[in-house]
């Protein structure tokens, strides 16, 4: 039997020492990377609803208890991992904690998307962007700022003399214009195009919202013909107007829905969109131009978490995809669903009460007094 030396032996534990550090270091950094991806996943998706409460406002989770005390002027959900929340005239940014990872110093602002904010020290000064540490990474030099979508922000600069003679382009994230500042009126991209009005004289002194409209992609290239109006894609496909009756088209322009209907005031969400039909009354339409539903809503939301909230003989209630009362009408108005939750309001003894629903139709936060309806009210407004 072969002996082993000294050297040899040494050798072989500062191998296997080695070959175990090495093992360890990569556990550590799958864990690591594992760790930093529930971060992110967490960020991107706190389960928590803006709440208002004695006119401040702050956050409840989905089983209604309050997280982050109501004590901002003003709250938009989360995006990116962070809320813009206003102190006053200012805006700011907290993490899902309630801690202002960036402070309230910007009189307006966008919420994140895309790792990005727009912001402006001045609404009616230069807006630039801003990163989830408050860095500036694109410097304030446009006349307004949209959030990044697609890669691409929707900006407008100022081409005159006058302060009104602004052209709307699209950058990227280094700031640098991918597509020219050129259009009197477009929208931010979806689906992986972006809406613009035709680049003509109107001859009534109208604006150019009322111009025709078509889509483009991501380089400016010209994708559709012309419609009489259109609305933004979602779920890949758009509505748009011919003479008058709305129908959809998909992303080569082709038409998959015919013009039929008298409106459409719902894109498709979840697979279904809500139409105006010749009663004046709205319908949910499959992507086929299925009708799911018959014309009797009188107001209708996007589907959200499977359900749509819509107004049937005065009442707002809640339908599934297959358009079935899941949720009886009973409330006077009512918002959509996100994080398990829905915003509802009822009118009673000439008080407005807000409460909050789970899918079953559940008082998770029971109503509360929110604005007393004056007699002279013709209609009462919510917000």
């Amino acid at each position: 039997m072969k002996s082993v030396s000294n050297f040899e032996a040494n050798n072989l534990n500062s191998r296997f020492i080695h070959q175990t550090i090495m093992k360890l270091i990569v556990v550590a950094i799958f864990f690591s990377l594992f760790s930093n991806l529930c971060l992110a996943q967490k960020r991107d998706n706190p389960k928590l609803i803006p709440y208002e409460l004695n006119e401040k406002w702050g956050f409840i989770n989905d089983k209604g208890k309050i997280v982050i005390e109501p004590k901002f002027d003003e709250a938009s959900k989360f995006s990116d991992g962070l809320a813009r929340v206003s102190v006053g005239l200012n805006e700011g940014f907290i993490d899902e904690t309630g801690r202002f990872l960036i402070k309230p110093e910007y009189r307006c602002a966008h919420s994140f998307s895309e790792g990005l904010a727009p912001v402006a020290k001045d609404c009616e000064g230069f807006w630039g962007y801003i990163d989830r540490n408050g860095n500036t990474v694109i410097e304030p030099k446009f006349s307004w700022a949209g959030q990044f979508h697609n890669g691409l922000a929707e900006v407008l600069v100022n081409v005159g003399k006058d302060s009104y003679d602004g052209k709307t382009g699209y950058i990227d994230k280094s700031g640098n214009f991918v597509i020219e500042p050129k259009f009197d009126d477009s929208e931010s991209f979806s689906d992986g195009l972006a809406m613009f009005a035709e680049d003509k004289k109107r001859n009534d002194g109208a604006s150019a919202y009322f111009n025709r409209k078509a889509f483009m992609d991501a380089k400016g290239n010209v994708i559709t013909p012309f419609f009489d109006r259109a609305e933004s894609f979602s779920e890949g496909l758009a509505a748009v107007a011919i003479n008058d009756r709305w129908g959809f088209i998909d992303k080569s322009g082709d038409i998959k829905i015919s013009p039929q209907f008298d409106l459409v005031i719902r894109e498709f969400s979840e697979g279904i969109a809500f139409v105006i039909c010749d009663n004046e009354k709205t319908a949910a339409i499959d992507k086929s131009g299925k009708y799911i539903t018959e014309c009797i809503f009188d107001e209708t939301w996007g589907f959200s978490e499977g359900l749509a909230a819509v107004q049937y003989n005065g009442k707002f209630g809640f339908i599934n995809r297959k358009g079935k009362f899941v949720i009886k009408p009973q409330f006077s108005n009512a918002d959509s669903f996100y994080n398990g939750l829905a915003k509802v309001r009822i009118v009673k003894e000439n008080w407005i009460y807000e409460g909050y629903v789970n899918h079953k139709g559940e008082y998770v936060v029971k109503p509360v007094k929110k604005e007393e309806i004056k007699q002279n009210d013709e209609k009462v407004e919510f917000e």
